[in-house]
C-alpha cells in the first residue's frame, strides 16, 4: 500500500510558528533577460516537405563589420545576398521573411488539402 505525501498549502502553518509582522514581503522575481542572439550566425529555415525547395536565411558579417543575409533555396543554390543592413535589423528581417514564407506555404497547403473545386472544363455550357 502506497502512502501519498501530504500537501501543505502556503497559508497553512504549523501551530506555534507565526510569522513576525515586521518581516518584509517577498520581492517579485527579477525579470529574466531575453537570451542574446548571435546575429552573425542567425539562421532560419523555411517550411516545406522537401529540402531541395526549402528557403534558408543566414546572417553573416563581412570583414568591414557590415551585416548581410544570404537567402538560398535548397542546399546547393547560390545565395541571393541582401544587405548591407544594421545588426539590429538582421534578426527582424530574417524572421519577417520566414513568417511570410510560412504564410504562403500554409495557404498553398490549405488550397491543396481542402481540394478547392476547379471549374469543370468537361461540361459544355453552350448546349442550352
Amino acid at each position: 500500500m502506497e502512502i501519498e505525501p501530504e500537501l501543505i498549502s502556503e497559508s497553512a502553518q504549523p501551530e506555534g510558528s507565526a510569522q513576525p509582522e515586521d518581516e518584509p514581503a517577498e520581492q517579485p522575481a527579477a525579470p529574466v533577460a531575453a537570451p542574446s542572439i548571435d546575429v552573425e550566425h542567425y539562421s532560419r529555415l523555411g517550411p516545406g516537405p522537401l529540402d531541395a525547395i526549402r528557403f534558408r536565411w543566414t546572417a553573416r558579417r563581412d570583414d568591414e563589420g557590415r551585416y548581410f543575409v544570404d537567402e538560398t533555396i535548397g542546399p546547393h543554390s547560390r545565395p541571393l545576398v541582401l544587405g548591407p543592413m544594421p545588426s539590429d535589423e538582421v534578426v527582424a528581417f530574417i524572421d519577417d521573411r520566414e513568417r511570410a514564407a510560412r504564410r504562403r506555404f500554409e495557404a498553398l497547403k490549405s488550397d491543396m488539402t481542402l481540394g478547392r473545386r476547379m471549374p469543370d472544363h468537361d461540361s459544355d455550357d453552350s448546349e442550352s
